[in-house]
């Protein structure tokens, strides 16, 4: 993390990304709504991986404050002698190494939204410290004695159980009611399976730079049904990884392809072990009736040693269909004896 206050930048109002649409979360966007539509606290619990600053993101873009900077800060990738540094910022002098005055993250949010990601990581001190900037609504930086006006939105987000935390001494229970004013729980990609493929689609292309809605990507419904199978550990990030993966192997077939067909092969080795299906050992996929016909009539030419007549009796159709369908089929209607 650079040791450079952000220029905040706002991010004017929705659509929300598309890592956020589908049936599950388009049910969940009015809570986004009202989330952004108020000045209290946002806490934004999930796995690892499930979009929480993409959630974050999206309420700061429906909120009055969309214009305004919107800062994320993950508090668990600050060394923890830096945090109260970073945060609310140093005076020269105030300490081994500080050259001179540096702004820090909350000051950095002005009227915008501060996004905390991983605040469970917070040390105690640090959590007192955070209490009382929400409570007086301003803070002092390290070193100094001058007490800045603190007006930004606050989101949380964390994927550590608190009130685990608080029983167990590690994260203070005022502070924990004082964020959990507006609580949101984001659902793991496992119980969102009818998402998916949506999902997938939208990432492949993505990874791939397509722009536009063409080609329309798809997966055939054995490469689906395995998608929907997989646990997805890592959530939305494994799932994008995993279509990465797939444009860096097969990029240049899809590209090419009108109408490109995702099969079961083309997915991660490790996608298709834990989902129960091994890469030489895949189901075949289901077969259309033509294909089917085609196949039996080949076959049966071939038992036949070409006799058209017997093949046209076995098959139980006249001679004249027989021919009709040689032709659809590209058979070749030349081939073999009357």
């Amino acid at each position: 993390m650079s040791l450079e206050a952000p220029e905040g930048k706002g991010e004017e109002g929705p659509p929300a990304p598309l890592e956020l649409v589908g049936p599950t979360m388009e049910r969940m966007m009015d809570r986004l709504r009202k989330a952004g539509s108020h000045p209290f606290p946002v806490l934004i619990t999930g796995e690892s991986g499930t979009g929480k600053e993409m959630v974050a993101r999206t309420i700061h873009r429906f909120s009055p404050r969309s214009r305004e900077p919107f800062v994320a800060v993950n508090t668990g990738a600050i060394p923890r002698d830096l945090v109260s540094s970073e945060l609310f910022g140093h005076e020269k002098g105030s300490f081994t190494g500080a050259l001179e005055r540096k702004v820090g993250w909350f000051e950095a949010a002005g009227n915008g939204t501060l996004f905390l990601d991983e605040i469970g990581t917070m040390d105690l001190p640090v959590q007192v410290a955070l209490l009382r900037v929400i409570e007086s609504r301003s803070f002092s930086r390290v070193g100094g004695t001058v007490s800045i006006p603190f007006s930004a939105k606050i989101l949380c987000a964390t994927n550590e159980n608190l009130e685990d935390m608080m029983k167990e001494g590690r994260f203070r229970e005022d502070l924990f009611y004082r964020l959990n004013v507006h609580a949101i729980r984001l659902p793991p990609l496992r119980q969102r399976t009818e998402e998916i493929g949506f999902l997938a689609a939208h990432f492949l292309r993505e990874s791939l730079g397509l722009k536009g809605d063409e080609p329309e990507i798809r997966f055939t419904e054995g490469a689906r049904k395995i998608l929907e199978r997989y646990p997805w550990p890592g959530n939305i990030r494994e799932l994008k990884n995993c279509m990465i993966t797939i444009s860096i192997e097969h990029g240049p077939e899809i590209r090419e392809s009108p109408r490109p067909l995702i099969p079961p092969e083309w997915l991660p080795e490790s996608v298709l072990a834990a989902a129960g299906t091994l890469p030489g050992a895949l189901e075949p996929e289901p077969r259309t009736l033509k294909e089917n016909e085609r196949d039996q009539i080949r076959k049966i030419l071939a038992e036949t040693g070409g006799n058209k007549a017997q093949a046209a009796r076995i098959l139980g159709i006249s001679r004249k269909s027989l021919y009709a369908k040689l032709r659809e089929y590209g058979l070749g209607e030349s081939a073999g004896t009357e």
